[in-house]
């Protein structure tokens, strides 16, 4: 799931490090001021991109109006998807730039942030349950979702490192596509589109065959085997020792981290990185990022809360409190991509085929009655709907487009099929197979943490063989 690097239309808008003067300014690596020179990516408002999000507007507005029996529980749903979808987008909050800064920029705050609302979701979960004796605990939960403790196996692996290639050729994953097609994005549609297709393609029996029935380890959950305490406990220590590499990695390459407070806080720790800072700051690339934390700084005053992007930051709150009311009002985890399948499946049983003898919905997931029975479907529509409500007030709806080109769109396709297979196979994506089980201290999310890591790593090498940059 801009996220940063999910989110083209932010290069326009966005604030500080990454603004419109930044060098890592868009998804797709490319400098503003070098755009009239290269032009293939030039932005183009796809004005027939209207078209979709209005519809889908309509369609919400239809479906509440006649159809009272999906009242209550899935305008919950629809206001929480609302929330996600508005903090994506407007908070540039995601998962493809988190991986990409780190691995081709040594800059970690994306990650940390990601980080971040890892741990205050898991802590806050943890307070409410343990002081809730009638909810279901995590230690139930995880014996039932597959979404917060898949089992341990090689398919998550190999899964998730198809999917992270997948993630940096698309420049988006699971959350990232659903916020970026309410951006109007074109490129994102495609990819999303394939990505669909590509999970009902692995959804069939003979790929279920393999990934669904593969030797594993069984489903591993911390919680489950040391209580919500120890779970949890051990968990910060990972979260933490992930947030300490990344400051290393950073502090390496560029002599100071992108957070004011954390920069601080290790100057005062260790005195020796003010003369490694003030040796880096030589450099234009370090020199720019100082200057913009004196930016950030004094414009983050004045910023219109609706109409002007946030900090990454902002979106990590908002997306905990968001994933805490989709837990106590669903008693379910975030996930996104589970399903995509029914997406095609529930089209082809109106056409009279009998998709239901698929071993995948006799043994996996029950294919629901229509689309607005299941809560997942309705939150990621209404996360596409809030990602489409973002860009019109902030004024980047269709920003950020690539102009007609084989390479970069064919590239679309392909990503888009191996998000789907990638996901599938490892369980699910980013949020449902890594976001979730993190959350919920399950090993499967560290399985899928290595591959997807990998995965990155060789994505964004193969980013320019595709007409993308870094």
């Amino acid at each position: 799931m801009s996220l940063v690097g999910e989110l083209s239309s932010s290069s326009t808008t966005g604030t500080g490090f990454f603004s419109s003067t930044s060098p890592l300014t868009s998804d797709s690596g490319i400098n503003n001021n070098e755009k009239k020179k290269t032009d293939p990516y030039g932005q183009i408002n796809f004005k027939f991109m209207i078209i979709f999000p209005l519809l889908l507007v309509v369609f919400f507005l239809l479906f509440f109006s006649f159809s009272p029996v999906y009242g209550g529980r899935q305008i919950v749903i629809l206001v929480i998807g609302l929330l996600i979808g508005i903090s994506l987008s407007q908070c540039k909050f995601g998962y493809t730039s988190s991986f990409r800064n780190l691995i081709a920029h040594r800059k970690g705050k994306n990650f940390r942030a990601l980080i971040t609302m890892f741990a205050m979701t898991m802590w806050i979960l943890s307070i409410i349950i343990s002081a809730s004796p009638n909810h279901k605990s995590w230690t139930d939960k995880t014996k039932e979702l597959h979404l917060s403790a898949a089992p341990v196996s090689w398919t998550v692996f190999f899964g998730s490192f198809i999917f992270g290639i997948g993630m940096q050729i698309g420049s988006a994953c699971a959350s990232g596509c659903l916020h970026e097609v309410g951006s109007g994005i074109v490129r994102t549609l495609i990819v999303f589109i394939f990505f669909i297709v590509g999970t009902f393609i692995a959804a069939l029996d003979w790929s279920f065959n393999v990934w669904f029935k593969a030797k594993s380890e069984g489903r591993i959950n911390l919680i489950e085997k040391w209580g919500i305490a120890g779970g949890t406990i051990f968990q910060t220590f990972v979260f933490l020792v992930l947030v300490i590499i990344t400051i290393a990695i950073e502090i390496k390459k560029h002599g100071l981290v992108e957070e004011k407070i954390i920069q601080r806080l290790l100057m005062k720790l260790f005195p020796k990185l003010r003369a490694i800072a003030r040796n880096k700051s030589n450099s234009i690339e370090s020199k720019s990022l100082l200057l913009n934390h004196t930016k950030n700084a004094k414009k983050e005053v004045v910023k219109n809360i609706f109409t002007k992007k946030h900090d990454i930051y902002v979106g990590s709150i908002l997306l905990t409190i968001a994933q805490i009311f989709l837990y106590l009002s669903t008693s379910n985890f975030w996930g996104v991509m589970g399903v995509f399948p029914f997406l095609i499946a529930l089209p082809l049983r109106a056409m009279n085929v009998d998709v239901e003898k698929m071993k995948y919905f006799q043994e996996y997931s029950t294919l629901p009655t229509h689309f607005f029975a299941n809560d997942y479907i309705v939150l990621d529509l209404s996360i596409i709907l809030g990602a489409f409500l973002s860009a019109t007030v902030t004024g980047t709806f269709g920003k950020g487009n690539y102009r007609p080109n084989w390479k970069v769109y064919g590239s679309a396709i392909i990503a888009g099929l191996l998000l789907g297979f990638g996901s599938r196979w490892a369980y699910g994506c980013n949020v449902g197979a890594w976001t979730s089980p993190s959350i919920a201290a399950s090993v499967s999310g560290y399985v899928w943490f290595a591959g997807g890591l990998l995965g990155n790593i060789v994505g964004v090498i193969c980013r320019p063989y595709v007409g993308l940059k870094n």
